[in-house]
């Protein structure tokens, strides 16, 4: 398997699996529907984000394959703490035939390696209660809760 930082050329590939994601979240309690159009829009959100010094887009791909993708970003605080940045993973994904195969451990990997390169020291993630297995995944990867995130609807 091979995993390096996204660019460009992976955006259809990366729309495709965001895509996937979404569906995936579909059947959660917390889910956020997409637009009619949302693909172009997608599309250049991404182009800004792979352009961008603060967030970074990692990409597995075996052989011929995309099979996930990993990306975060990291927030300036304000500078009155001691930790002025924080670092968040916002989406991890791996296709259904390549899970239990170590995609997303090594994914989170490389974001890891990112993050500490960029001198950061702690790295939130957001996850759906009803996620079941990736609340799993996240604790075996060492995370832990410290926050309930609790919504209403208006």
């Amino acid at each position: 398997m091979n995993i390096y930082k996204a660019q460009k050329k992976d955006i259809i590939d990366l729309c495709d699996m965001w895509f996937e994601l979404q569906n995936h979240h579909r059947n959660l309690a917390v889910y956020v529907s997409e637009i009619g159009a949302w693909r172009a829009k997608k599309e250049k959100e991404l182009l800004l984000l792979v352009e961008s010094n603060n967030n970074q887009i990692f990409i597995a791909r075996e052989s011929y394959d995309v099979v996930g993708y990993i990306r975060a970003c990291i927030k300036e605080m304000s500078p009155i703490y001691e930790k002025p940045r924080v670092a968040l993973i916002e989406e991890l994904f791996v296709k259904n035939e390549y899970r239990k195969m170590k995609v997303g451990k090594n994914l989170v990997e490389h974001m890891k390696l990112w993050f500490r390169n960029k001198c950061v020291e702690e790295v939130s993630i957001h996850v759906s209660i009803d996620n079941l297995n990736a609340i799993k995944f996240w604790e075996e990867a060492g995370f832990s809760t410290t926050s309930l995130r609790m919504t209403t609807r208006l």
